[in-house]
Formats: structure tokens, C-alpha cells, sequence
């Protein structure tokens, strides 16, 4: 049988006895209905969900936290108590993973499927409290708390074998991810405006002003009269049904998303590339042991042996020739790592320059005319967009452009761009910050903002620096996720990498977070 007729049955040649090495998409099993594509989407939206609905339930535990007895120095400030609860495990928990590639080590169900179902188990615990009435702040407030403790490492769970796992395919995986984590934040920014907009309109009915997410609803509690006590009882049981129902459904998609995941092992596109890196595993064993064995033979040869010449001696030239070849591989070692420190510090940079303001300047911002000097901004039923409603429009309007600027790095570049490049955009972006701090930022009583608020009488500038700080936050940050991986060869150090991106993501959240508080604390006076 000739080789065409090998060839054409689908068999390898004898001829040809080393097949073809995958390198490309085209050589493996396709993708089918992009089925891998959307349980990595699934699971990006199941990262980042459990964490995006304890924030922006802020009118529930605004309820539930200050029922008597209640830690008043946790519950005055419980957003960034929650903030910091929550990070403190994330971070720990990543570290941790990262340290001597333990990740690789732990089973997948353990990384990813169950973890997730755990935080849905943890979203409907959540929904059956708000069921629960006589319960003071103290005990919810340390359940809550041990909550987010928990949440924070199944997190850093999910986010290290997700991109651990995404890290093996083609970037466009990884994107999957991001593009998941992104739609979390739309789903729970659209939830917090429509629950904005339900409850101003029940204030607006009982003749009440409405304040964003019910900051003031515990005055009310306090209040006496009939239908006084009876709006501040309806207004109650709205707010525990919503929570009720955010949390609920916030479990079910934490379920669905279990079982999306659970799946991935079986399809036949992400099996192909864990068999590669099965191989190259057991290249590299070989290689190993080949080198083990030469050397134990040089051990056993006797010393007349080793006296005689086995090879002619080599002349200048052939020893240039090696140590040019040698100088070559160094300086493409070196110029690996180089574009794999610059993309961790890209990723990095991105984060914590849109964390340094958003949302602690974002969420200060007020529209303009805005009647009241403090927050939180005045309600307006006139125009409710330019009043209560303005501040979550403009925290949905940074999440859809967030995703926005996640599905362009689909599109743009198509390949990886040089590192540098990467990392001087992800610094450059620093200067959107001052254009958002000179806007009409309001603040607490008897507190003056010290930046010059140069655009006070702009809705546009707001409008336009979040949409701006949004897209090139997602598309940096998918850029950086994406190709990271990609500047090292082995589809195990790729892996890895993707972990140790996760971390550094993370790691940007943390800074700028921190950075932030700094900076409004230093701008209040």
C-alpha cells in the first residue's frame, strides 16, 4: 500500500513514522456547538456572582444588621468590612494555590464543580435568614462574616482552576472566563438599579424623599403613627422579599453553573489538550531519565578510559559556533521572561488603577444641580435619572462597557501584542483618574472635597471617563489573561501561568482598593 493510500484512509505512514505534532486548533477535535466556549462562561459568571450580590444588597443588611444588640464599629462601615473579609481570603487562598504549583495537585472537581456548588449552597443558607425574624445584628453579623470568609476561598478556588484549566486552550478560553465575570457584574448592577427604581417609587407614593438603596429606611423604624407604620412595615417586607429572590436565583445560576462545569471533563475538545500535556509530562520524565542514565555510564568508565580522547579535538570555530548557539537560547529565555513579567505586572496595573476610583469616587459622583451637598445624591421625581437613580445607572454603565471592552479583546489584536505595549496602556490609564475626581463629587456632612471640581457642571465628563476607565479596564485586563499565558511553551507551564495572572489580578483588586480609601481620605477635608 502506497503512502497516498495511507493517507487518504486517515492512517500514518511508515514512511512518516512521527505524526504531526498539535499545534494548532485545526489538529484537534473541534469544539462542537462551542460547548467548552460556554462552560467556561458559566463558570466566569459563577466566579465573581456570589460576591457581586453581597455588595449590592446593600438595603438588606442596612436592615438586618442593626437590629439590637449590633457592632456599631462594623456595621458604620460594614461595605468595606465586607470588602476587606472577603479579599483577605481571596488573596490567602490564591497564595496559597499559587505556592510550589499546589493547585495542580488538588483534584478538578475540588477546583472548580464543587466549589461552585458550595457557594450556591452558601447564596440559599443566605436567602432562608431573610425568612428569619427576632435575630439581632450581632448573630447576623457574624454569620455574614464567616459567609464572605468562606466565599473568598471557594472564590480563589474557582479562579485559580478555572484559569488554570482555560490556560491550556487557545486565548479565546481565557476570554470566556473574562467575559463570564463581566456579565455577573451587569446582572447584579441591572438588579440593583430596578431595586432602586421599585423602592424611590414607593417612597415617591408614601410622600417620603428616597435615598440610594435605603441608606436612612432605619429612621423609619423608629417612627410612630399608623400609616407611617405601615409604609415603614410595607417598605420592610420588600426589602427582605428582594433579598430573598436575589439570593435564591443567585443560587440556582451558582448550581447550573456546577453542573456546566462538572461536564467539561468529558468533552472531547478539553480532553485532547489534557492529553498533551500528558505527553510533554512524559517527554520531560524521559529526558530526565536519559540524562540520569549518561551520567551513571560516565560514572562506571575506568580511568585508562576517560585518559583517551573520545571524541577529536574541536577547533575554535566549533567552539565559537556553541557558545553563539548557547548566547542565542539565553537571550530568548530572557526575553520570555521579560514579556511574562510585563504582562503580570499589565494585568496587574489595570486593576488597581480602576479600583483606586470606582467605586469610591464613582459612587461620590452626583449629576448636575444636584439639590443636596451630601450624600447620598437628592431624589428627583422629575427626572429620577439625574436624582436617586443616577448613581447605580452609573455603576451599570461601568459594567456594560466592562463587558464591552472584554468581547472587543476577541476581536482586537488578533495577535499577542509585545509586552510593553501592554503595560504602557495599563499605566497610561492613570490619567482618567483626575478628569473623574473634578467632577461634581459629593460627600459626608461638614466634609469638603479639595480637588478642584473643574467639571462640577458636566454630566457628560462623568458619563464619559467611567465608559472610558470600563472599556479599557476589560480590555486590558483580557489582553493580559489572554496572551500571559502564551509567552511560555508547555501546556503545564501555561497552566500555571494562568494561576499565577489570577493571582496578580487579584492582587491589583487589593492594591487599588486600598489605594483608594487613601486617596479619599487625603482629598476629604
Amino acid at each position: 500500500m502506497s503512502d497516498e493510500d495511507v493517507e487518504r484512509m486517515g492512517g500514518v505512514s511508515d514512511n512518516d513514522p512521527d505524526p504531526p505534532v498539535v499545534d494548532s486548533e485545526t489538529d484537534q477535535p473541534s469544539d462542537h456547538f462551542h460547548l467548552t466556549f460556554i462552560i467556561f462562561f458559566l463558570a466566569g459568571i459563577g466566579t465573581l456572582l456570589p460576591w457581586n450580590v453581597f455588595i449590592t444588597e446593600r438595603g438588606y443588611f442596612d436592615e438586618k444588621l442593626r437590629v439590637d444588640p449590633y457592632p456599631g464599629y462594623i456595621v458604620n462601615q460594614f461595605e468595606s468590612v465586607f470588602g476587606m473579609t472577603f479579599m483577605t481570603a481571596n488573596v490567602i487562598g490564591l497564595v496559597l494555590l499559587v505556592n510550589k504549583d499546589s493547585l495542580s495537585k488538588v483534584p478538578r472537581a475540588c477546583r472548580v464543580p464543587i466549589p461552585l456548588f458550595c457557594m450556591g449552597a452558601l447564596c440559599c443558607v443566605t436567602a432562608a435568614m431573610t425568612t428569619q425574624q427576632n435575630i439581632s445584628g450581632n448573630t447576623i453579623t457574624a454569620i455574614t462574616l464567616l459567609t464572605l470568609l468562606a466565599l473568598g476561598g471557594l472564590t480563589a478556588l474557582v479562579q485559580g482552576g478555572s484559569f488554570h484549566d482555560a490556560s491550556k486552550l487557545p486565548p479565546k478560553y481565557i476570554n470566556a472566563l473574562m467575559w463570564g465575570q463581566a456579565v455577573a457584574g451587569v446582572i447584579s448592577a441591572a438588579a440593583a438599579l430596578a431595586s432602586s427604581g421599585v423602592q424611590g417609587e414607593q417612597d415617591f407614593s408614601a410622600g417620603e424623599e428616597s435615598e440610594y438603596l435605603g441608606t436612612a429606611r432605619n429612621t423609619a423604624n423608629n417612627s410612630t403613627g399608623g400609616s407611617s407604620m405601615d409604609t415603614t412595615d410595607n417598605t420592610h417586607s420588600t426589602i427582605l422579599t428582594q433579598a430573598r429572590v436575589y439570593f435564591t436565583a443567585a443560587g440556582c445560576v451558582l448550581f447550573v453553573c456546577f453542573a456546566a462545569t462538572s461536564f467539561l471533563n468529558r468533552t472531547e475538545f478539553f480532553k485532547s489538550y489534557c492529553k498533551r500535556e500528558t505527553e510533554e509530562s512524559k517527554e520531560e520524565e524521559d529526558i530526565d531519565g536519559d540524562n540520569g542514565d549518561s551520567s551513571n555510564l560516565d560514572s562506571l568508565a575506568d580511568t585508562e578510559t576517560i585518559c583517551v580522547p573520545l571524541l577529536p579535538e574541536r577547533n575554535g570555530s566549533d567552539l565559537d559556533l556553541e557558545s553563539s548557539l548557547s548566547g542565542d537560547t539565553q537571550r530568548e529565555n530572557k526575553k520570555e521572561r521579560f514579556e511574562t513579567y510585563c504582562y503580570r505586572f499589565s494585568v496587574f496595573a489595570t486593576f488597581a488603577v480602576t479600583l483606586s476610583v470606582f467605586p469610591a469616587v464613582t459612587s461620590s459622583i452626583c449629576a448636575r444641580g444636584n439639590v443636596n451637598t451630601n450624600l447620598p445624591c437628592s431624589a428627583n421625581n422629575k427626572n429620577r435619572f439625574l436624582g436617586d437613580l443616577w448613581t447605580p445607572s452609573l455603576f451599570l454603565l461601568f459594567n456594560l462597557f466592562d463587558l464591552f471592552g472584554r468581547c472587543a479583546a476577541s476581536y482586537f489584536p488578533k495577535k499577542a501584542p509585545k509586552g510593553v505595549t501592554v503595560m504602557t496602556c495599563a499605566i497610561s490609564r492613570i490619567l482618567i483618574v483626575p478628569f473623574l475626581l473634578a467632577c461634581n463629587v459629593v460627600t459626608a456632612p461638614c466634609v469638603d472635597w479639595a480637588f478642584p471640581r473643574i467639571f462640577r457642571n458636566s454630566n457628560f465628563t462623568p458619563i464619559a471617563s467611567i465608559a472610558l476607565l470600563a472599556f479599557t479596564n476589560g480590555h486590558l485586563g483580557s489582553i493580559s489573561m489572554m496572551w500571559g499565558p502564551s509567552t511560555v511553551s508547555l501546556i503545564k507551564k501555561r497552566a500555571s501561568e494562568g494561576t499565577l495572572l489570577t493571582l496578580f489580578l487579584t492582587g491589583g483588586l487589593g492594591v487599588g482598593s486600598a489605594f483608594s480609601y487613601a486617596l479619599v481620605a487625603a482629598l476629604q477635608r
